[in-house]
């Protein structure tokens, strides 16, 4: 029985961590709440720390959670990257 649980929980993890599309959506259903609260009171904040202190990783980490908010799925999400990526691609050939 420890075996078995042992094995099933080792798999488990290791398709969510060899696979990111799974892992981020395991991450996203169980910090969906802190997604929406925490993240959504700390816009302005970042957004001016980004400013005054010239910081643009915290522009870029304002930008990427404005985003999420509004298409709130990370399967839109990297599906909206791969069409992006995909016209780039169709660019340069």
């Amino acid at each position: 029985m420890f075996s078995f649980k042992f094995f099933f929980y080792f798999n488990f993890f290791k398709l969510l961590f060899s696979n990111y599309f799974f892992f981020f959506n395991f991450l996203f259903f169980f910090f969906r709440r802190f997604f929406n609260s925490y993240l959504f009171f700390n816009y302005f904040l970042i957004f001016f720390d980004s400013v005054f202190f010239n910081s643009y990783r915290f522009l870029f980490f304002f930008n990427f959670n404005f985003f999420l908010f509004f298409f709130r799925s990370f399967y839109s999400f990297f599906f909206l990257f791969n069409l992006l990526f995909s016209f780039i691609s169709s660019l340069c050939t």
